[in-house]
């Protein structure tokens, strides 16, 4: 073959050159495509490990919620058994609203005695 400063040799090994640099290009392009592809399915992990613990959160918020209102309702039901209740016949149009208790006492009578008596005139 010719010398190294033959053109049609030098155009042989700028060729190959050319091929060589656009393979490492493609390469690197093509590992780069690769670490961008990793990066995206990390970042997908992530968003659904951080869905999770925001359901997980929620769950346990929902469940404290029912515990809560499971012992208010205890403590209520605890007070409303403290008495018990008197059994009452209520006219249904005239309900009892919870003004006074039925069956109490009336009222006693105003005291009348002893009434003062009129100055005696002498």
């Amino acid at each position: 073959m010719g010398s190294a400063s033959d053109p049609l040799t030098r155009s042989c090994y700028s060729t190959l050159e050319v091929f060589a640099q656009e393979a490492f290009a493609h390469d690197a392009l093509a590992q780069e495509a690769e670490l961008q592809e990793a990066l995206d399915q990390d970042a997908e992990l992530q968003e659904a490990l951080d869905q999770d613990a925001e359901l997980q959160e929620a769950l346990d918020q929902e469940a404290e919620f029912h515990e809560a209102f499971d012992c208010a309702a205890s403590y209520q039901l605890l007070a409303l058994n403290d008495a018990t209740p008197p059994a009452v016949v209520t006219n249904w149009l005239r309900p009892a609203f919870g003004f006074a208790v039925p069956g109490a006492a009336t009222a006693a009578e105003p005291l009348t005695a002893p009434t003062p008596s009129a100055p005696v005139e002498l």
